[in-house]
């Protein structure tokens, strides 16, 4: 057989068999159809609605609280601030439930947990009245613009972060306890063992220009405060108030001189309560102690704004300085006394 002739006879066969057995014009059509056809979009998923919750405080009668703190336990251990209407808002909280702890200058401080739905909640809280707190409407003089208060009664110093810090850690030699005169008063103190001199005790995170500075302090003997004002990197007044001596002085630092403004009379180391009110308007110093002036000065080079520092200088072992109600008010005129008509 002619070899040259089978070649092209098999090559027939072998395409015939090879058409036979791929797909039919049909099924061809078809694929072709499909490769064509758009595939759908998947069907989203709908997103879950947050959960939101506003906080509103009130007292008993109905009138909003400011200057007061909420934590959400949910959140970690952050403060958070209520606005001039007394409420705070918060956003995409973790879930169905929140536990609230209130505290606010003057009221009794009150924890609270509820059950929220998703979207917005509303709870409204009534705090009551601490009876040895300070209220923030009792915290300032007609005229003057409240900037702090702190009465200690959560147990906690706001706004003195370094203190606070110190506090929280157990550093010693600072601790926020109950008075064992005026049992559910909680105060500030401050104290030393063994060791003598000066001793830093906090200061106010914000700087400070034309305001006034009070708080009540009760000592013993062996011991002065040390009130630093207008505290900058260069120069500041200190008002030294001796515990166990007839008053005190006040001097001016711009380093790396300084020289005394005036000497004030008085004592405080008696271990009584005391109430100081330190002062600055324009170019104007002022100290008073318990309603009365101790002393004023006009600076005709007044310092630039700064900070407020507390310390205590202790000559003897075993000494002890409480402070209780802090508040820090603005001025925009020449200072006089919140308590001068109470002490007349």
């Amino acid at each position: 057989m002619n070899n040259k002739w089978l070649s092209p006879f098999v090559i027939v066969i072998l395409t015939l068999a090879f058409v036979s057995c791929g797909p039919s014009p049909e099924a061809i059509a078809t694929m072709t159809a499909s490769a064509w056809t758009p595939t759908p979009p998947p069907t989203p998923t709908p997103t879950p609605i947050p959960y939101g919750l506003s906080v509103n405080l009130a007292d008993a009668d109905g009138n909003p609280i400011n200057f007061a703190k909420i934590s959400v336990a949910e959140l970690g251990e952050d403060l958070f601030e209520v606005d001039n209407s007394g409420s705070v808002s918060f956003q995409n909280l973790p879930g169905d439930s929140v536990s609230l702890s209130v505290s606010a200058s003057g009221y009794l401080p009150q924890d609270i947990s509820e059950t929220i739905e998703r979207g917005e909640n509303t709870i409204d809280v009534i705090l009551e009245v601490d009876p040895n707190g300070l209220l923030p409407k009792d915290a300032c003089a007609e005229g003057e613009t409240l900037i702090m208060v702190e009465d200690m009664q959560d147990q906690k110093m706001q706004g003195w972060s370094n203190l606070s810090n110190r506090l929280e850690s157990g550093a010693p030699g600072v601790e926020i306890v109950e008075d064992d005169q005026q049992p559910g008063n909680w105060v500030f103190k401050t104290f030393n063992t063994t060791d003598t001199g000066p001793h830093d005790i906090g200061e106010y995170d914000q700087v400070l220009q034309d305001a006034v500075v009070r708080f009540r302090t009760r000592n013993n003997s062996g011991q002065h405060l040390h009130a630093v004002w207008h505290h900058t990197n260069t120069g500041r007044y200190i008002a030294f108030i001796y515990a166990d001596q007839k008053g005190g002085r006040v001097d001016k630092f711009v380093d790396p001189e300084n020289f005394t403004a005036f000497n004030y009379g008085g004592i405080i180391g008696d271990g009584e309560w005391h109430t100081i009110e330190i002062s600055t308007f324009e170019d104007v110093y002022s100290l008073w102690i318990d309603g009365q002036n101790r002393g004023s000065w006009q600076d005709k080079q007044p310092l630039p704004p700064g900070t407020f520092t507390l310390g205590a200088d202790y000559w003897e072992p075993d000494r002890v300085t409480e402070f209780d109600d802090f508040s820090i008010c603005g001025l925009s005129a020449p200072f006089t006394s919140l308590y001068t008509e109470a002490e007349e």
